[in-house]
């Protein structure tokens, strides 16, 4: 079974009116796996963005430093890949909160 969690903005620039809610699933992001740095654009997530965008960076500079660790660092890169999608929604809704965004229910 899926769950979701519910999110409101209260407060989104219209007075007495309410945006509508925007329901995160809870588990693995299969878009993050495959094309995490269009959906952390798609979604407007920009810290996170740049944090990604420096751990790949990261690692690509350690793969040149170290080229004899060729074999170590795709596994480090995979299971970053990996680590990436399943936290994926976790960080959507830690960005969502800092954009205002309360949790009001989970489906």
């Amino acid at each position: 079974m899926k769950t979701f969690t519910v999110h409101r903005k209260t407060d989104h620039g219209v007075p007495g009116e309410r945006a509508e809610p925007v329901f995160v699933k809870d588990g693995f992001c299969w878009p993050a796996l495959f094309i995490p740095l269009i959906w952390l654009i798609w979604r407007r997530m920009w810290l996170p963005t740049l944090a990604w965008l420096a751990a790949g960076t990261a690692i690509s500079v350690a793969g040149s430093l170290w080229p004899e660790r060729d074999g170590l660092l795709t596994t480090i890169a995979l299971l970053f890949g990996l680590w990436f999608a399943f936290e994926a929604n976790a960080i959507r809704r830690w960005s969502m909160g800092r954009k205002g965004w309360d949790m009001i229910d989970v489906a």
